[in-house]
């Protein structure tokens, strides 16, 4: 009995693995053409979220920079209003004219003394002039440091130092100043 009732069950079995292949077959296909679009929103989504982080950052670094800039301008307007308190912003022509009293009357030989240009900012000048001198190294060093104690705002952008040919003690010096005048159009 066992041997006819077991071919009998085998093909319900199999009929029954069928069904349920066939529906969890049907149940992964419905899930895949249900889920997929999701799937694909749930990218782009991801994707949108992706780029609007990005965004994010990039707009927190131009922040950041412009924090920067803000902070470079009030330091330089804090230093013009100092300037101009101090009343050390002078005209161009008395900025020029202090720089060539330092070079007058001392032992320094000055070769060529010339004005470069002037850039006219908003609330100053930068003024660009080239010297050259000659002199001991001691009387260069001397005019040097007598620039450094100007009242007015002097850079030394350039300072070039060689010996001179004719005379075996001394130098030659080229320097370029950037001074800071005041723009007295503007401060009325």
């Amino acid at each position: 009995m066992n041997t006819r009732k077991a071919p009998a069950a085998d093909p319900q079995r199999r009929r029954t693995r069928h069904l349920v292949l066939l529906l969890v077959a049907g149940l992964a296909a419905l899930g895949l053409f249900y889920h997929r679009p999701q799937w694909k929103r749930y990218q782009q989504h991801q994707q949108q979220l992706e780029q609007l982080q990005q965004q994010a950052q990039a707009q927190q670094q131009q922040n950041q920079q412009l924090a920067q800039v803000q902070r470079q301008l009030d330091q330089a307007r804090r230093f013009l209003d100092r300037q101009h308190h101090r009343h050390l912003l002078v005209s161009v022509e008395e900025l020029v004219g202090g720089l060539m009293g330092v070079f007058s009357g001392k032992e320094v030989q000055v070769r060529q003394f010339r004005r470069r240009e002037v850039r006219r900012r908003t609330f100053l000048q930068e003024v660009w002039i080239d010297v050259d001198c000659q002199g001991t190294l001691p009387e260069v060093f001397r005019v040097v440091a007598e620039l450094e104690r100007l009242p007015q705002p002097v850079w030394i952008e350039q300072l070039q130092l060689a010996p001179a040919g004719e005379h075996p003690q001394q130098v030659r010096c080229h320097l370029l100043l950037r001074g800071f005048a005041g723009n007295l159009q503007q401060s009325g």
